[in-house]
């Protein structure tokens, strides 16, 4: 190794950090030479590129990536930062939600290219155009996505059939099978839900602080 240093001595690549954190949230990071460590997700950690963010119950957990996108998981949730390339000629954001319900906001990013930042689930994949979206991916990889304002293409994994979403306040559903639903509006309590599991536990937060 030149100096010393060799690869695992790589620093890895910084997403973002923990901006909110409620109950329990744990952090998986995968150093370069492929091990793994776990460690709280307290406000003020640094989020790094592969890392898996898992809420347990009446958790939630809020990340600040470097791009100003700001993504809420409510409890019981998992989330994995994919690829995160932050430079003005080619920028990509890619998030996997295993499961849980989820807010985000996008940042910089997403205003660079149609294709430049991904919101993967089980069974589809958000498109993200400058967007605000709320959601839930239930236990058997069924989900529910909600455009809050903005743009989306929702596009199944199976068989590519994409669903657009322009109307603030409709959504699609995606059937454990990847069946992608046509757009149609959300009841206004079926979005309030999620929004709010996805801030689960906030007042208790504040009530045992």
């Amino acid at each position: 190794a030149v100096g010393g240093v060799t690869r695992a001595d790589q620093p890895l690549t910084v997403s973002g950090i923990v901006s909110l954190s409620v109950g329990q949230v744990a952090i998986k990071t995968i150093s370069a030479n492929g091990k793994s460590s776990s460690h709280d997700g307290v406000v003020g950690q640094t989020i790094y590129l592969n890392d898996e963010i898992r809420t347990g119950a009446n958790s939630r957990v809020q990340l600040l990536l470097k791009d100003q996108t700001v993504f809420n998981i409510g409890q019981n949730s998992v989330l994995t930062i994919d690829k995160f390339v932050y430079d003005p000629s080619k920028s990509q954001l890619s998030v996997s939600i295993e499961k849980g319900a989820f807010k985000f906001v996008s940042g910089k990013i997403s205003n660079s290219s149609p294709e430049a930042m991904q919101v993967k689930l089980p069974n589809a994949t958000i498109a993200v155009r400058g967007t605000g979206v709320a959601g839930i991916v239930e236990p058997n990889g069924s989900a529910t996505v909600i455009l809050l304002h903005g743009v989306v293409d929702v596009t199944s994994s199976v068989s590519n059939a994409t669903s657009t979403l322009s109307k603030s306040g409709w959504g699609v559903q995606i059937s454990p099978v990847g069946a992608v639903s046509a757009p149609a509006p959300v009841p206004p309590e079926v979005s309030r839900n999620i929004i709010q599991t996805s801030k689960a536990s906030q007042s208790t937060a504040v009530a045992t602080s």
